[in-house]
């Protein structure tokens, strides 16, 4: 097959004949576990229990912690389930153009490509919690770093850009779908992530 150079990548490429899953379990975990802990950092929870939930100061303070720990957990159990709706998705997909991979290269190569995306969240996450960005605010990696609070022109970001990309790379170097329908299928996941991002 002759891989569209800006669709492919030869780590892709080796899930198709090698698919390692366990050590991407292991690493994804671990990613998944950093990005809930720093997602929960950037959020002043004491703010959202006063003045969204409408606790007092002495209640917000006493549910503080459990607050914070129960967000780590929840937002660790969203990634995965995310992770198996996203798989039953390229599944789907992988079935409809007949590309001729088991479950285990569909997983294998997906959680490549999660790894990929939840590094580069944790990067931008890291660096809006270490200059105490405040994400709802402005995103480092999006538009609205010139209009803060803009949902939209968040909406237009670095993290959503290469999700869309790397999609596109996975259908097309681990799965061997055309080059036309990777780039369609990594257009169709930008316009949902960036209809999500500015609804949300």
């Amino acid at each position: 097959m002759n891989y569209s150079k800006l669709l492919h990548i030869e780590s892709f490429v080796k899930e198709r004949h090698q698919p390692k899953v366990l050590v991407k379990i292991l690493v994804f975990t671990i990613l998944a576990c950093l990005m809930s802990l720093l997602t929960t950092l950037l959020i002043d929870f004491n703010d959202v229990l006063i003045n969204q939930v409408g606790l007092s100061p002495t209640e917000a303070e006493q549910a503080l912690s459990i607050t914070r720990v129960a967000s780590v957990i929840g937002t660790f159990i969203v990634s995965w389930f995310l992770l198996a709706i996203f798989f039953l998705i390229t599944w789907v997909i992988t079935k409809i153009f007949k590309s001729n991979v088991s479950a285990k290269v569909v997983f294998a190569s997906l959680l490549r490509y999660s790894i990929i995306m939840a590094s580069v969240s944790c990067v931008v996450l890291f660096i809006q919690w270490l200059f105490h960005i405040d994400p709802s605010i402005v995103s480092i990696d999006s538009l609205n770093i010139f209009a803060p609070k803009n949902k939209w022109l968040g909406a237009i970001s670095l993290r959503n850009i290469i999700t869309a990309w790397f999609f596109g790379i996975m259908l097309h170097s681990s799965f061997r779908i055309s080059q036309k329908w990777s780039w369609i299928g990594a257009l169709a996941v930008f316009i949902v992530l960036f209809v999500f991002s500015g609804l949300a």
